[in-house]
């Protein structure tokens, strides 16, 4: 009876290891075909990301007007059906915000207009006016101890003497952590001293051409209707006299050259995005930054 008893228990050992192994073998095939699935809906997605990155910069190149406005194919493209998912493409021009790096213009009118729009949009989102010396301190390495601009993040980011390469780095700034987030519509890194009055929002145009703010409900139900073809016909939509118009004159425009690629890959139950930067020179266009997943904004 003992034999029995003890040769039982091997076998339920035997029985219950067996039971293990093939409950983890289980498991093993079970996470490899997820793994696998995984890989293969990633593999094409890149595949439409690429794709997507091509149909915008032909779009650009075969833009024939010489002015760029909400009513462009480019503007307009609609969720293309995959199968199982579809895929977005945004285009947006990166002048239609204001450009942070110009704070470090060697152009002082440029540089003053653009620090009071700064200040005008962090008044009235509740940032202090300190905000713009943590700006300006941050790619000048002025600072009073090494880790004086650092973030709670691990490991700790140390600032490049140079202008900012994309609108995440501005995160790091002390007290700025969200900033991208929160200001991704207002400004970028990539665009120019000239914002195209045919996409920028109120908010901006009030911020960095206030000398028109009064005007300003005038031309965007203007703009709803027939875009700027060409700067002059501000004078004609809106009541500014020759010298108002001559002062923004140079800071104002209706052409783009540089865009903010936003694309949304749904494939199943994944979400893959990525964004690049292109620019635009003639009938030439190239991809000149590539960010993949999400917060990094033009």
């Amino acid at each position: 009876m003992k034999n029995k008893g003890v040769i039982l228990i091997l076998l339920l050992l035997i029985v219950a290891s067996c039971s293990a192994a093939l409950t983890m073998i289980t498991l093993w095939v079970s996470k490899s075909e997820e793994w696998s699935n995984r890989l293969y809906v990633q593999n094409r997605a890149y595949i439409f990301i690429y794709t997507a990155f091509k149909v915008s910069k032909e779009l650009l190149k075969n833009d024939s007007n010489n002015y760029d406005s909400r009513q462009d194919i480019w503007a307009n493209i609609p969720p293309m059906p995959i199968r199982g998912g579809d895929v977005s493409i945004t285009l947006i021009p990166t002048n239609s915000k204001i450009d942070l790096n110009l704070l470090f213009s060697s152009d002082l009118k440029v540089k003053k207009r653009t620090e009071k729009a700064i200040l005008k949009i962090f008044t009235q989102y509740g940032y202090e006016k300190e905000m713009l010396e943590n700006l300006r301190a941050w790619c000048e390495k002025r600072f009073e101890a090494d880790t004086y601009f650092y973030t709670s993040r691990l490991p700790p980011i140390r600032p490049r003497k140079t202008i900012f390469y994309s609108l995440k780095e501005v995160d790091f700034v002390k007290g700025m952590s969200n900033f991208s987030k929160k200001f991704h519509r207002f400004f970028t890194v990539n665009g120019s001293s000239k914002i195209n009055i045919n996409f920028a929002s109120k908010e901006v145009i009030e911020s960095y051409i206030p000398e028109i703010e009064f005007e300003i409900d005038n031309l965007l139900s203007y703009r709803k209707k027939y875009p700027f073809k060409n700067i002059t016909q501000i004078k004609k939509i809106i009541n500014v006299s020759d010298e108002t118009y001559l002062k923004i004159q140079p800071f104002i425009t209706t052409k783009s050259d540089t865009f903010i690629v936003k694309i949304l890959v749904n494939i199943d139950s994944y979400r893959f995005i990525a964004t690049g930067i292109i620019k635009r020179d003639g009938k030439k266009v190239k991809l000149i930054k590539y960010f993949e997943g999400k917060g990094f904004y033009g």
